[in-house]
């Protein structure tokens, strides 16, 4: 209980719970418009939507400049190009996407004055910029994936690499004095083991396989945190900007999956991916 009031008192912590609301209304009047619903209902539900929208964008209000602003420390204190350049834009890309989400939100408000042409031009470059922040951070991702792949198990299948090629070796080598009939009994009795051989060793690179993914899992939590949360959220901007079809209940979904995956740093700091995109 104390670590939701923690949560709660931060203003990114309403948000992300905001945004859990707003996703569930959304799952809400898509289903009863579906399900063939009262036109007053499906109307009350969306009306909750467009008020936890609403309410989210004037909580993030003034945040593009916070975001520009830590562009400026990744540059130098990360030492990576790679980690360095994505890390940078994606920070660029998300400002650029709040900047354009506050003038949107001047207009809500009535602040402001825009017609339907250009409100709708801004949505879609904001949602562009949005994607564009994804797929950094994604690419950042598979990156850091690699990255921890090669340096934990680059040894132990170099090792194999190096095991099987001895081992040809040693076959060949050994070969060259085996008799005609030796070598004859050796090939049907491979022709005879070959099936079961394949089959066990295909069962052998699964659990092997099942094991190292278990493993990363396991050992890198602020990689496969970040990395779900990203692909979740993709599916949201290639559906605005109608990129992908897909199913609105559906959509709404990975809304609430990617934004329980962006609860658990903020409520563990040890699954926070360093420096964050």
């Amino acid at each position: 209980m104390d670590e939701f009031t923690k949560f709660n008192n931060q203003t990114a912590g309403r948000d992300k719970i905001f945004r859990f609301l707003q996703y569930l209304s959304r799952i809400l009047w898509n289903n009863l418009e579906r399900n063939g619903g009262s036109p007053q209902k499906v109307q009350q539900v969306r009306k909750i939507d467009e008020i936890l929208g609403l309410m989210r964008r004037v909580l993030r209000f003034g945040r593009f400049f916070e975001t520009l602003h830590s562009v400026l420390p990744v540059f130098s204190s990360v030492t990576n190009p790679i980690i360095r350049f994505t890390s940078a834009m994606s920070r660029v890309s998300n400002g650029c996407y709040m900047f354009i989400d506050h003038i949107v939100c001047l207009d809500k408000l009535g602040i402001i004055s825009l017609k339907k042409i250009n409100l709708s031009k801004l949505e879609k470059m904001s949602s562009q910029f949005w994607l564009y922040a994804i797929l950094l951070g994604l690419t950042r991702d598979i990156y850091e994936i690699i990255q921890v792949y090669k340096e934990e198990y680059g040894t132990k299948i170099h090792f194999a690499k190096h095991k099987t090629s001895s081992a040809i070796m040693l076959d060949r080598s050994g070969s060259r004095i085996l008799s005609e009939s030796a070598k004859m009994e050796a090939e049907v009795t491979s022709t005879i083991n070959s099936e079961k051989q394949c089959c066990e060793q295909k069962l052998i690179k699964c659990v092997h396989r099942l094991n190292v993914i278990g493993h990363f899992l396991l050992n890198h939590a602020d990689i496969t945190v970040d990395t779900s949360k990203n692909l979740c959220d993709l599916f949201l901007p290639l559906s605005s900007l109608g990129y992908l079809k897909v199913n609105p209940i559906l959509v709404s979904f990975l809304g609430i999956v990617s934004t329980v995956f962006s609860i658990i740093p903020q409520i563990n700091p040890m699954v926070k991916m360093v420096p964050t995109t």
